[in-house]
């Protein structure tokens, strides 16, 4: 994707939940083997990509949580402040299953309800919390084809 083309045409489709998306951020690229080797541990991994966005793409990609998020514009500045690593993970409830593991959005609270979870592991705030995943099975389609679409 690049700033002056970022409406992907949608090409692939979530199936009853039997896929997801899950982004390794910015902040946490330095322990993305760690995260996919556990990824695959739980899934199929069919598509890992390597993306950087300006700010636009990733305002875009994040639309969904403008206005209910406090720190909405924080998430903006860190999905685009470097390179992140986008993993396209399938398998029976993938969508459901990785919500789990990613654990809580706060990584202090994910410490105390799953101490094993991706979020309670390897990240450090609300922001820099390691890890995104797709929220709402609705959202499925349009990240995964918003990040892998044209690949």
């Amino acid at each position: 994707l690049n700033c002056a083309n970022s409406t992907p045409t949608l090409k692939i489709e979530t199936n009853f939940g039997s896929q997801s998306c899950c982004i390794v951020k910015p902040h946490a690229m330095c322990k993305a083997g760690s995260i996919v080797r556990i990824l695959e541990t739980y899934f199929e991994v069919v598509n890992l990509k390597v993306v950087i966005w300006c700010a636009k793409e990733a305002d875009t990609f994040l639309t969904l949580y403008r206005g209910c998020v406090p720190s909405y514009s924080e998430h903006v500045r860190e999905m685009s402040s470097g390179r992140f690593l986008a993993v396209h993970v399938v398998g029976h409830r993938a969508f459901e299953r990785l919500r789990v593991l990613c654990g809580a959005r706060d990584p202090s609270i994910a410490q105390i309800l799953d101490p094993t979870s991706l979020r309670a592991c390897f990240g450090t705030d609300r922001v820099r919390n390691a890890v995104h995943c797709t929220d709402l099975l609705e959202e499925c389609s349009f990240e995964l084809n918003y990040i892998f679409g044209g690949s």
